[in-house]
C-alpha cells in the first residue's frame, strides 16, 4: 500500500522477492511449531504416567515420519497458496475474501473422517490423499489407522511438491503482471488470463 515494493523491485525480480518472503516466513513458522512440539512432548512425557489413558499411547516411527512430512508439506503448501492470494490483493481487506477458495477445500477431510475410520484404504480416502489441498489432513487421519503404502505416499508427496511449486510460480507471475501494472485486485475469471500473460 505504501508503494515500497517498487523500490525493492528495481534491484530484483518479483519471483525472487516472493520466494524469499515465502521461505523466510515458512522457516520462522516451522521453527515456532518445532518449539511447540518439543514443549508438548516434554509435558506429555512428564504427565503420561499420572494421566490415565496416556500411559499406553504409542506412536510408531512410520506414523511420526508421515505426520512430520505432511505437517511440513502442508505448511509450505498453505504458505505458498496464501502468497498467491497476497500477490493478487492490493490491500489487507481483499485477501481474506479470496482465501475461502483455499481454506474450504483444505477442510473437506474433516467431513469425511467417519469414511476414513471405516475405510482408510477406500477410494475416497485415496483420492483425497492425492489432492494437494486435502492430502495433509487425509494422510494424518489415515496414518493413525493404517500404515500407508510407500507408492501412495510417494505419489501424494510428488503431487504436494508440484502444488507448492505451482503456487510459488503463480504468486510471482500474478504479482508481476497484475499488481505492479494496475494495482487493482483482478476478478477470479481474469486470473487464468493473467497467468498466461507476460509482463
Amino acid at each position: 500500500e505504501n508503494r515500497m515494493v517498487e523500490v525493492l523491485l528495481s534491484s530484483m525480480r518479483p519471483r525472487d522477492l516472493l520466494a524469499g518472503k515465502f521461505l523466510a516466513y515458512s522457516l520462522l513458522g516451522l521453527l515456532q511449531a518445532i518449539a511447540w512440539g518439543a514443549a508438548l512432548l516434554f509435558i506429555l512425557g512428564r504427565v503420561a504416567s499420572t494421566v490415565q489413558g496416556l500411559g499406553g499411547l504409542q506412536v510408531t516411527p512410520h506414523q511420526m515420519f508421515v505426520l512430520a512430512l505432511y505437517y511440513v508439506l502442508g505448511y509450505l503448501l498453505m504458505a505458498a497458496a496464501y502468497a498467491t492470494i497476497g500477490a493478487i490483493s492490493s490491500n489487507m481487506r481483499e485477501g481474506p475474501q479470496v482465501a475461502v477458495f483455499i481454506t474450504l477445500p483444505a477442510a473437506i477431510p474433516f467431513y469425511f473422517m467417519p469414511v476414513f475410520i471405516t475405510a482408510p484404504s477406500g477410494p475416497m480416502a485415496v483420492i483425497l490423499s492425492m489432492f494437494p489441498l486435502t492430502a495433509p489432513l487425509t494422510m494424518v487421519a489415515r496414518v493413525a489407522i493404517i500404515e500407508i503404502p510407500a507408492g501412495e505416499l510417494l505419489l501424494s508427496v510428488a503431487f504436494m511438491l508440484l502444488g507448492i511449486a505451482f503456487f510459488v510460480w503463480a504468486a510471482g507471475r500474478l504479482f508481476r503482471v497484475n499488481v505492479l501494472l494496475s494495482g487493482q485486485m483482478p476478478r477470479l475469471r481474469d486470473i487464468p488470463k493473467l497467468l498466461r500473460e507476460s509482463a
